[in-house]
């Protein structure tokens, strides 16, 4: 019997230790999310200002650029279409890139979502080129 009482409060000690050796809680990783997502949102907005829609002058000419949603439980793509002779094409397309990255990372420390998501993706859409200016065409 006298076992049982010291064993009872021994047990609950190690537990709360190795909870806060483990971080405790979520709290820091919910911080670290947040943080990765402003980062992901923060480069897609570079991104969205340095892809330029024109100028065009055919549809070959022309491209989208693409973001990663993060921080959704289904994350999806989204689209821009941009022109490829902007002189500011190159730069949107690397910060594109590096957004896709931010947001996978910050997919990646999400917490768990108990939704399912459809198999479905935002296809990229078909692009024209009119009066000068790259365009989802309709």
């Amino acid at each position: 019997m006298m076992m049982k009482r010291l064993l009872l409060p021994v047990v609950s000690l190690l537990a709360s230790l190795s909870l806060l050796a483990c971080g405790g809680g979520s709290s820091s990783d919910a911080e670290e999310h947040q943080r990765a997502v402003a980062r992901a949102n923060a480069k897609e907005a570079e991104a969205r200002a340095l892809g330029s829609d024109s100028p065009c002058e055919r549809v070959q000419q022309c491209a989208t650029l693409s973001y990663l949603q993060p921080s959704t439980p289904c994350p999806n793509y989204l689209y821009q279409p941009y022109s490829l002779t902007a002189p500011t094409a190159v730069a949107a397309s690397a910060a594109a890139a590096e957004q896709r990255a931010l947001a996978s990372q910050a997919n990646a420390l999400a917490p768990p979502s108990n939704i399912a998501c459809p198999a479905a993706v935002n296809p990229e859409p078909l692009l024209a080129c009119t009066a000068g200016r790259c365009r989802a065409a309709s």
